[in-house]
């Protein structure tokens, strides 16, 4: 290829169409050990073919290809990822193919030839497989391979979503998907494609240059904006001022954010193929894409639409860690959510649900809606446990069950279609029982509403097609443990809930719960400032920083912090295990007269449930087992302090149901502090990196 590549004369667009298409996977393998063997991409057997793959396997249907692949083929594997079983089956497939077409060429010379008679092998010829293979090129029997490969390991329930490249398929990429979301997307201004499960990964189609330029544009106009919006606040400005202000900021987003518009091809449904091809037409490099079914059907139902990517605006001091970063940006991203739902001078957010829908569904005043029922796993589980609380503060008559999926054998003996409104809570949208359950309640006709963060999730594409999705605009997230996308999470639940309330209570009772929960993002932001915590923390980290049990004891069954608080707490040490227990729960003959072996925490900031909490640490004072406190302005302090040994710290007061939120923010600043190494400085002096931060470095 030298001989035609002239430096400084050689025309670009010839250039581009000599280059071929990349493949690349963003993320380790999680279906094996983390090894660069197992990491994707991954060959056939000749090296001919690479593949990367999003899905998973029927169980049975996995053992049987790999038998197959081991038995029949005779291939050894490379890796001890399933995902390369795409790639030797193509390969495989590939093979029988091309080989069937030449026997049938030979076949066909010899009748031709009247030399039949001298062929001593078989002349029946598979009519099914010649009708298939004739009239086709090496090319198209490669692409045939890779469907039929899709077709066998989609079996007995499979999904994938998997993009190939051959060396028989040049200057293509061959995308198949079934029952897993897939999205090519086009960039509007050069025609260059990307294929991605995520669509903020098309990202790539953009220049690192042009990226950095607008984002470092877009922090500067968001700080100035956010800088007004505190002096109208402050000032105690006119309402119109304020709107006036955010319309201006959002048509000052909007023109650096057109940078990103990009044209997407979601293929979203049950077998899909997808070919991606380049040419020079009228000397400009051409990118075409077809999409057809496996038997090579047109899908014309499946239509582009344009949308515009927002470039992530991480920006992070060099002495401290991710942890420390989105820690600090939580009041901002809360404020910016407000922002973002509050449009003009409307006074309720204005949310992408589909109200329309509901009213059919449950009345148009939402009098037919008898209960909500909040599904989630994980953090997203615990969020649903401090919403409740607030759910059933604005809507007291309205029951609010938690629920996590794997909890529910029979959807109909828990949930009434005609009654319940579903809300399905999962920050990346792709959590496998979350998305499971979704298609379930899709499949009997039950209305919910998703709460992520990726709106083209397969969990928010499901949802789209029932009552809505509602993004949390966290952003991303570079940590082990979830920082902001929980709070952020939280803070839409609380959105909802408000435009739910003005629905059913009216908008008067709405309003006064949106006037709270404004107040939410400058609490935040007075706490993450307090010195006083900081100091805390330290002298805390400092006596138990050794210690290998942790217990956080808290209401439980009403606000969720407890558990949210334990599971970070074990995330983020370095060799300690943590456990939640609700007051009703403690065992004090479990625990020892040492810090440094077991940290307890108590909480006494859930008002409802007090005389509880006072009732522990009096216990625990009596049995002379020391303990951290945690409190806020409350008549009992006085006993909070002497039970604790002055071991306590009082938060900021925020209206009890929203208290969650600021017990949550603590909780991760201790934290931080907790994942400190042992012999260094707090991660709050900027110096030494959290356990988080050294993952991310890794």
């Amino acid at each position: 290829m030298g001989y035609y590549i002239v430096p400084g004369k050689t025309h670009p667009v010839v250039l581009a169409s000599l280059l071929p298409p990349v493949l690349s996977q963003g993320r380790w393998a999680l279906q094996s050990a983390v090894t660069a063997k197992n990491a994707h991409p991954f060959f056939d057997n000749l090296f001919q073919r690479i593949i990367v793959l999003n899905g998973q396997f029927n169980t049975n249907v996995e053992s049987d290809v790999r038998s197959f692949l081991e038995k029949v083929a005779n291939y050894s594997f490379r890796s001890e990822n399933s995902s390369e079983y795409f790639a030797l089956l193509w390969g495989y497939y590939y093979k029988r193919l091309s080989d069937e077409k030449k026997r049938f060429k030979n076949i066909r010379t010899q009748i031709e030839t009247g030399l039949e008679n001298y062929d001593i092998g078989s002349q029946s010829v598979d009519y099914h497989i010649f009708h298939r293979l004739r009239g086709k090129s090496q090319e198209q029997i490669d692409e045939l391979a890779f469907i039929e490969t899709a077709r066998k390991l989609t079996q007995g329930g499979g999904q994938i979503a998997v993009s190939g490249l051959s060396l028989h398929s040049t200057r293509k990429v061959l995308v198949a998907s079934h029952n897993r979301p897939v999205f090519i997307v086009r960039r509007v201004e050069t025609d260059d494609v990307m294929v991605v499960s995520d669509i903020n990964a098309a990202m790539g189609v953009f220049s690192q240059k042009l990226i950095s330029e607008v984002t470092q544009k877009l922090i500067s106009i968001r700080l100035k904006h956010l800088e007004l919006l505190n002096q109208q606040n402050n000032q105690n400005a006119p309402k119109n001022f304020r709107d006036a202000e955010i319309h201006r900021y959002k048509k000052e987003e909007n023109s650096l954010l057109k940078n990103f518009a990009v044209e997407v091809y979601p293929l979203e449904g049950k077998e899909l193929f997808a070919k991606i091809s380049g040419s020079i037409e009228n000397n400009q490099l051409k990118r075409t894409i077809s999409i057809t079914d496996f038997d090579g059907n047109p899908m014309p139902d499946i239509e582009s639409f344009e949308t515009i990517l927002s470039p992530p605006q991480i920006q992070k001091d060099f002495y401290t860690s991710f942890y420390e970063t989105h820690l600090n940006e939580i009041p901002d991203r809360l404020s910016e959510i407000l922002s973002y739902y509050m449009l003009d001078s409307q006074d309720l957010p204005q949310l992408n649900i589909k109200t329309g829908l509901l009213q059919r569904r449950f009345g148009h005043d939402f009098s037919r809606l008898k209960r909500i029922v909040m599904v989630g796993m994980g953090s997203a589980n615990n969020m649903n446990l401090a919403a409740r609380f607030f759910i059933r503060s604005a809507l007291p008559k309205m029951d609010v069950v938690v629920i996590r999926p794997v909890e529910i054998e029979n959807l109909f003996k828990i949930i009434s279609p005609e009654k319940d409104l579903v809300i399905l809570s999962s920050w990346s949208g792709t959590t496998a029982d979350i998305v499971q359950f979704a298609n379930h309640l899709m499949s009997h006709n039950v209305p919910f509403v998703a709460v992520t963060e990726k709106l083209f999730s397969d969990l928010g594409l499901i949802a789209e097609r029932s009552g809505g999705v509602l993004s949390t605009l966290s952003g991303e997230e570079i940590t082990v443990s979830g920082i902001k996308s929980t709070l952020c999470m939280l803070f839409c639940l609380c959105l909802l809930t408000i435009w739910l309330c003005s629905r059913i209570c009216g908008q008067k009772k709405a309003l006064n719960f949106l006037e709270q929960l404004r107040e939410i993002p400058n609490i935040l932001s007075q706490l993450l400032k307090d010195e006083k915590v900081k100091k805390f923390c330290e002298q805390i980290s400092s006596e138990s920083g050794k210690s290998c049990a942790n217990f956080v004891i808290d209401a439980l069954s009403t606000t969720g912090v407890g558990c949210e608080a334990a599971a970070k707490l074990e995330e983020c040490s370095w060799s300690s295990i943590a456990k939640p227990l609700d007051y009703n729960d403690l065992y004090i003959q479990c625990l020892r007269k040492d810090l440094e072996y077991n940290l307890i925490l108590v909480n006494t900031t859930h008002k409802p449930r007090l005389s509880e909490a006072i009732s522990i640490m009096n216990k625990l004072y009596l049995e002379k087992i020391p303990f951290v406190g945690v409190s806020t302005s409350i008549r009992e302090l006085a006993k909070v302090e002497m039970f604790s040994q002055n071991r306590c710290i009082c938060l900021p007061s925020a209206d009890p149901a929203l208290q969650p939120f600021v017990d949550f923010v603590f909780s991760i600043c201790f934290l931080s502090i907790m994942g400190a190494p042992m012999d260094g400085p707090p991660i709050f002096q900027g110096t030494a990196p959290s356990r988080s931060r050294r993952a991310e470095i890794c």
